[in-house]
């Protein structure tokens, strides 16, 4: 935390000066300064024209930032680390807006044809992370990073992680925070229906857990379902990805059916086409065009439905507003679809990733503010809302977290077997999600779905 106290030391000597009333430049705006001052601000960071690696340490800078983790996890944490921030780096302002992912495509799109795009804003991986690259516009941060060993050591294994980088494996976005899929549940809920967290844990396949959610609607619960608003249809194509992964064990196995190199119609796709087929029995009909981020949370938060089939560590947070939810939560790995796949899959990878114009005149402050994300500083407070975040943990993290089920969610990172979920192709990803959701509604075979999504990449790559 060096670069904190010198900072403070600068902060105090400004000060000193305020109320001696006397006056560090000269008529040419040159800094006037004793051999002591000069090696105060030597210590502070300063060059010798006086500037911080945010800028002038006296020019007001704002640092404008879009994303779309609007919630009650991340904006009061966000709205705390850069208080923070902005308390060590007087000149700098951080306006941040949070917008629901719903909103943000077009958001961004009209921004890019309008030349508007803020100082940082969050992309969504895949498809319209590739979208924007294409224009050429995106700052590549590896040479800031590779020239700042402590900032490349706090970033730790985010770095280079698939959802920041380019198609040629540049760093293109640096995120807040890690993704991962969990599954949640309620022990209290569970209790009422009879049931209980070691049944859950100890299913011995996917199609065991959707006879589970059909004893719970026979028997006449109303919260026999597992909520998720599968309007946002990438639900269903991420989760598909990683079963893809669990059963082919190649991590690449979907991107190569995404590039035309592979069939579609393969066991592997078939397979997992009928777990999506299954999660249908385990859902509530009524609940499945609810938007995933907003009104989902709702039903988990107040405890409608006896767990959730699509959450993460971004969850958790927004259950401290229901005590008795947080109390009882727990999360667990979706059973295995099919005999000898891989167990304890997640589809994790940096989530939301923020991302700057190369010609940004702000480069040098946003860099520095991106720094300081990946600090114990920014760190302890993500962790204080139950975020999971992409920057350094500090020692104590389990004690800031208080909860045993976000420890428990860290530990089932750190010991999972990583899929693949993003789609990177807009025309393959449309074909998914497409006939994913028939596949879902039972309105086609997943043998039919996969054919025609075979069918629609051959001819997208054909017209190539």
């Amino acid at each position: 935390m060096k670069k904190i106290l010198v900072v403070l030391m600068a902060i105090v000597f400004t000060m000193g000066i305020i109320f001696t009333g006397t006056s560090c430049k000269t008529e040419t705006g040159q800094t006037s300064e004793t051999a002591g001052e000069t090696a105060a601000a030597t210590d502070a960071g300063e060059t010798a024209s006086g500037e911080t690696e945010t800028g002038s340490s006296e020019e007001p800078i704002e640092i404008v930032v879009w994303d779309w983790q609007a919630g009650s996890a991340f904006d009061p944490a966000l709205e705390e680390i850069n208080a923070l921030y902005t308390q060590m780096n007087p000149n700098v302002t951080i306006n941040r807006t949070g917008y629901n992912l719903s909103e943000y495509g077009e958001l961004i799109k009209t921004a890019i044809q309008s030349n508007t795009l803020p100082d940082l804003f969050g992309l969504y991986q895949g498809t319209q992370t590739r979208e924007v690259e294409k224009r050429g516009i995106l700052f590549e941060w590896d040479d800031a990073i590779n020239a700042d060993p402590e900032w490349k050591a706090n970033l730790g294994r985010t770095y280079g992680m698939g959802g920041t980088l380019s198609a040629e494996g540049k760093t293109i976005s640096i995120p807040y925070d890690i993704f991962y899929i969990a599954t949640f549940g309620y022990r209290n809920i569970l209790e009422n229906m009879g049931s209980s967290e070691e049944e859950v844990k100890n299913l011995k396949s996917y199609k065991e857990l959707g006879d589970l959610c059909q004893r719970f609607k026979d028997e006449g619960h109303s919260t026999f379902y597992l909520t998720a608003g599968l309007a946002g249809g990438y639900l269903l194509r991420e989760t598909f990805y990683a079963w893809v992964y669990s059963v082919a064990k190649d991590f690449d196995y979907v991107y190569e059916a995404e590039m035309g190199k592979r069939s579609w119609t393969e066991e592997p796709f078939i397979l997992a086409a009928e777990a999506v087929k299954e999660t249908n029995r385990m859902m509530r009909e009524d609940v499945e065009a609810l938007d995933a981020q907003t009104d989902n949370y709702a039903l988990l938060l107040n405890q409608e439905c006896w767990g959730s089939w699509y959450e993460g560590p971004w969850s958790t947070g927004i259950l401290l507003d229901n005590q008795t939810a947080i109390e009882n939560v727990f999360a667990f790995y979706k059973p295995p679809i099919a005999e000898g796949a891989l167990e304890n899959v997640w589809h994790a990878d940096a989530a939301q990733v923020l991302s700057m114009r190369a010609d940004n005149p702000n480069k040098d402050a946003v860099i520095g503010y991106m720094k300081f994300l990946a600090t114990t500083d920014a760190t302890s407070i993500f962790i204080k809302y139950l975020i999971h975040p992409a920057g350094k943990f500090p020692d104590n993290w389990k004690e800031i977290a208080k909860y045993d089920i976000y420890a428990e969610m860290v530990d089932m990172y750190n010991n999972s077997n990583i899929g693949p979920w993003i789609c990177y192709t807009p025309d393959v990803e449309q074909a998914l999600l497409v006939n994913l959701a028939l596949i879902y509604r039972e309105e086609i075979t997943p043998e039919e779905g996969m054919k025609r999504v075979d069918e629609a990449t051959k001819a997208y790559w054909a017209s190539q």
